[in-house]
């Protein structure tokens, strides 16, 4: 507040100053004078110039994300604060769009619907992440078998697609029993944008890695720390940042800690977002412990 009254004053005053030198311009029709006017212009000009980059960087600070934070907002609008080419590495798990509830329940009751799973927010949402994500880094996209091909089409004109990692989680959803097999497992399509190099030796495309156990599941689609984890450390390095703009309950965040990773995070519903944040509050806890 007090930038923008500094701001408002000095306005002021070099307007008036304007009004003035166009009186005397008007008063006093010589050369001298118009010369003495054009410099004043000028010097005004760049002084009016100086002022608007004052306001727009004022506003850059004050609109400027944190690290190792998760905001409690739309991540179309969070994002909009984020510079071009400013995150390492993308990992995420967009809704499904398809009003996914999960039959998992949480002692007597049914998780909710899902926020937001009902429409094309994980298309409108690429954009966005190819425009943050730094050159010759990588986008990790969870996405089931029912919008893999839709998901695939709209990242490949962004991006270069790499690979699929088939998630086997030893275990799914009860699903129809009689006409469908029971699926256990996900895919994470890995995007690049430029190249990414893996880091560590060459993994295979599929990882055996169990899924949360329902006791310990705080959201209907949670992955495990350690999927991230080893996601994490495939594509990124100790210290950079990783963005998850469906943060959900929190793993990627959780993720990031254990590896010394930074994070940037999104999560619309209230209620996951106070649960990734106390998750992120024990695990710091217990890092703080460890050290």
């Amino acid at each position: 507040m007090k930038t923008y009254n500094w701001i408002n004053k000095l306005s002021a005053i070099m307007g008036f100053a304007a009004a003035g030198i166009l009186i005397i311009i008007f008063i006093f029709k010589n050369e001298l004078v118009y010369l003495i006017g054009a410099v004043i212009s000028i010097i005004y000009a760049l002084m009016f110039w100086k002022i608007c980059h004052v306001v727009n960087d004022f506003e850059k600070f004050k609109n400027m994300i944190e690290l190792n934070k998760i905001y409690n907002e739309d991540c179309l609008e969070g994002m909009k604060r984020l510079p071009d080419g400013s995150v390492d590495l993308v990992v995420t798990d967009p809704p499904y769009g398809i009003k996914y509830q999960s039959n998992m329940r949480t002692k007597s009751e049914k998780f909710d619907v899902l926020i937001n799973d009902d429409n094309g927010i994980r298309f409108i949402s690429y954009l966005e992440l190819f425009r943050v994500l730094k050159e010759n880094a990588c986008c990790i996209v969870f996405a089931s078998w029912k919008n893999f091909a839709d998901d695939y089409k709209q990242l490949e004109k962004l991006f270069t697609i790499r690979n699929t990692i088939i998630w086997y989680k030893r275990g799914g959803g009860m699903g129809d029993l009689k006409h469908s097999l029971l699926t256990d497992y996900e895919i994470a399509i890995v995007c690049h944008k430029g190249k990414c190099p893996i880091r560590g030796k060459r993994d295979g495309s599929v990882w055996d890695i169990p899924k949360v156990t329902p006791s310990t599941m705080q959201h209907p689609t949670q992955k495990p720390v350690e999927l991230i984890e080893r996601l994490i450390c495939k594509f990124s390095d100790e210290g950079e940042i990783t963005l998850d703009p469906f943060m959900g309950s929190g793993t990627t965040a959780i993720a990031c800690i254990n590896t010394n990773r930074n994070f940037i995070g999104f999560e619309l519903d209230k209620h996951y977002c106070d649960i990734a944040n106390e998750r992120i509050r024990k695990a710091l806890a217990e890092k703080e412990v460890g050290e």
